[in-house]
């Protein structure tokens, strides 16, 4: 019988993490009443003592499997399991988990590592090829990018034009981007590659709208020439675009009508698919002040009979 080596208590309730059994591998009881469970003996543990951790490796993945399915993210008795591990446990977690394509578990197995491990983070980043491309297979490059951002960006510069320093970069300014928006587009400019650096501030605008919408409506408007487009738009203008047109029409209009007239026409989409959804006549009004046919290849009813037609059935009903 494995013994409980956590008793959390969250409310008054007590929370007993078996982790050899929750984490990392069945109980005897889960094993005899599960037949597809293996009895074989553990594996070994890479650096560490078996009878403390592990079970054969198919089940332990399976174990894994199960776990990170419920999306560990949203369970807090997988965080309060984490916080008994040590670091070399969690290691060996971490090393079992790889492969796995719910993502949750392992990024916070590796946020736990690099935050007890300083040098876990710079390793993992120093191992890495310099090259075009760069995986970060455990995750400790990002989780160090994310809990030091200013480390990070500093030794990604050793290396500006490698993979594995523009996924540090562009991990940075995501972090940034959820406190102070405007610095993360200030560190933008530092960017060498305008290909990731535009993927970075678009990344950068859905953390914002997400986080404070009203802010980032303000300042888009009054900084919406500072905005990339190239020759007609970019993926930053038709998020703000989209963000400003589901939640404010009006403010939505005024920032389309600021823009240059090829490339308004390059955002008119997301504009008529957010009108549609907040109000189906407005949008249908806009439309015909604006001398936009029915149809044609410059015809936006599509975007805005898509969006009303979910939101607005009886409105679209009544037009037709």
């Amino acid at each position: 019988m494995k013994t409980p080596i956590a008793i959390v208590f969250l409310g008054g309730a007590a929370l007993v993490g078996t982790l050899a059994g929750y984490i990392l591998g069945p109980s005897s009881n889960q094993r005899s009443a599960d037949p597809k469970l293996t009895t074989s003996p553990r594996a070994p543990f890479e650096g560490g003592n078996s009878a403390t951790i592990g079970e054969n490796e198919s089940v332990m993945g399976g174990i894994l499997s199960k776990l990170l399915d419920n999306d560990p993210g949203m369970n807090p008795e997988f965080f309060a399991a984490l916080e008994t591990l040590n670091l070399e446990q969690l290691r060996e977690a971490l090393r079992r988990a790889k492969g796995i394509s719910k993502m949750g578990g392992i990024e916070a197995i590796s946020s736990r590592i690099v935050m007890l491990d300083p040098a876990a983070g710079p390793s993992a980043f120093s191992e890495a090829p310099v090259g075009n491309t760069f995986k970060d297979t455990n995750g400790l490059v990002v989780a160090w990018a994310r809990a030091f951002p200013d480390a990070a960006w500093a030794a990604s510069q050793a290396y500006p034009e490698s993979a594995k320093s523009k996924a540090v970069m562009s991990e940075v300014i995501r972090s940034i981007a959820k406190s102070d928006p405007r610095a993360a587009l200030a560190r933008l400019e530092l960017f060498p590659d305008a290909e990731k650096r535009e993927q970075a501030r678009a990344n950068c605008f859905r953390t914002w709208f997400r986080n404070s919408p009203d802010d980032a409506t303000t300042w888009a408007l009054n900084n919406i020439d500072a905005i990339p487009v190239g020759a007609n738009k970019s993926t930053t203008l038709s998020i703000i675009v989209d963000e400003i047109a589901n939640r404010d029409g009006n403010s939505a209009i005024a920032l389309v009508e600021k823009l240059p007239s090829n490339v308004a026409r390059g955002v008119q989409g997301e504009l008529f698919s957010g009108l549609g959804r907040l109000n189906f006549q407005d949008a249908v009004s806009y439309a015909e002040r604006k001398n936009i046919p029915i149809f044609g290849l410059e015809s936006h009813y599509r975007s805005i009979l898509s969006s009303g037609s979910k939101y607005h059935p009886k409105q679209v009903a009544d037009w037709l």
